[in-house]
């Protein structure tokens, strides 16, 4: 084993013996493999999706993952629902009242 260098370098020429349809693009690793945040223009996943699409998937997935302690689940459920009552009693009531005058 070589490390993490030894494995960047191979996975570069790790390809396909077989192509689909005569491809020659196909199967071949992209230059930016190894980096987490894109070029948001010719990327196939920009910075900006990765951070705000991978993260809320990844949040989303971890959470769906701790069904095994309902005490948790049913708290955090709570919890969310406390966070988003307090938006409507900190932007809407205040609102409401200003009008009103």
């Amino acid at each position: 084993m070589g490390g993490y260098d030894e494995l960047k370098e191979k996975y570069m020429v790790a390809v396909s013996n077989d192509t689909l349809f005569s491809n020659s693009s196909c199967g071949q690793p992209r230059e930016d493999s190894f980096v987490m945040l894109r070029d948001p223009i010719n990327s196939d996943m920009p910075w900006a999706g990765f951070i705000f699409g991978q993260t809320i998937a990844s949040i989303w997935y971890w959470c769906a993952d701790q069904v095994n302690c309902l005490t948790f689940v049913t708290g955090f459920v709570l919890f969310m629902e406390n966070l988003e009552s307090h938006g409507i009693l900190e932007f809407h009531f205040p609102g409401l009242e200003s009008h009103g005058n």
